[in-house]
């Protein structure tokens, strides 16, 4: 693409977004070395100063990283989630893009935490399914999960293999798919060694983590799940509408 000159749409602009397709298109891969600004200058015929701003935005957003003495890189591209449905991992990765898949570390029965009870409702003796997984996008470790589901509601989910089911698409094979949910999300920064490890982080890196209770058609809480997602690897956005205005909008 071509930069116009004589454009309406600045400069700056359009050169931004030339670079931020050619970084989100496929062209260029995660670590995959970059133009520098020299190269860029000569290329699309701007001054250095125009280039900079730019390279500095594609560096805040995410999209490109720098080590001195070796130049610019393509950093791994962040999955954008909306938090505006309530989709599983691995339908909302296949939706994206990515080849998802779950590495199980422990599962088993168990009587959950008193907190747990009382977020789910359950009674001293009820049992729930206990999850602990690691969800990966296209072979990058994204999340770690901890998910317990009151068996009350799915006898025998126990012998589900979830590295290879879903567990949403699990509750719909039950009849019980997941209508709609409450999630609270916060940054964090992930101190724990084995949670560092797992993850595929530096000790200490920011991370964001999610607190989610969802209930099916009858209002029933059927999961309680947190979820630690890398901050490297994320974007969240939100669909916000004057309240003025609902209905009268999509």
């Amino acid at each position: 693409m071509k930069i116009v000159k004589n454009s309406p749409v600045p400069i700056h602009v359009q050169l931004k977004n030339t670079l931020q397709n050619l970084l989100e298109n496929g062209t260029y891969k995660p670590g995959d070395r970059f133009f520098s600004e020299n190269e860029i200058s000569r290329k699309y015929q701007v001054s250095r100063m125009t280039v900079r701003k730019v390279m500095d935005d594609l560096f805040r957003e995410g999209l490109i990283f720098r080590v001195p003495g070796k130049g610019t890189f393509v950093a791994q591209r962040k999955v954008i989630e909306k938090l505006t449905e309530l989709v599983g991992f691995t339908q909302d990765m296949e939706r994206k893009g990515y080849v998802p898949s779950t590495r199980v570390l422990e599962k088993e029965v168990l009587c959950p935490p008193r907190d747990v009870q009382e977020l789910l409702h359950l009674r001293r003796e009820e049992k729930v399914l206990f999850l602990k997984r690691v969800r990966y996008a296209s072979g990058n470790p994204m999340a770690l999960q901890t998910v317990y589901v009151p068996l009350k509601f799915f006898p025998g989910i126990e012998s589900t293999d979830f590295e290879r089911e879903s567990l949403y698409a699990t509750f719909k094979k039950f009849g019980r798919p997941p209508v709609w949910a409450k999630q609270d999300m916060e940054a964090i920064a992930i101190d724990d060694e084995r949670q560092a490890e797992i993850l595929g982080v530096v000790v200490g890196s920011v991370g964001l983590v999610s607190k989610r209770l969802t209930y099916d058609l009858e209002e029933n809480l059927i999961e309680f799940t947190t979820t630690i997602f890398r901050g490297d690897n994320y974007r969240f956005t939100v669909h916000l509408v004057n309240p003025e205005f609902v209905g009268k909008v999509k």
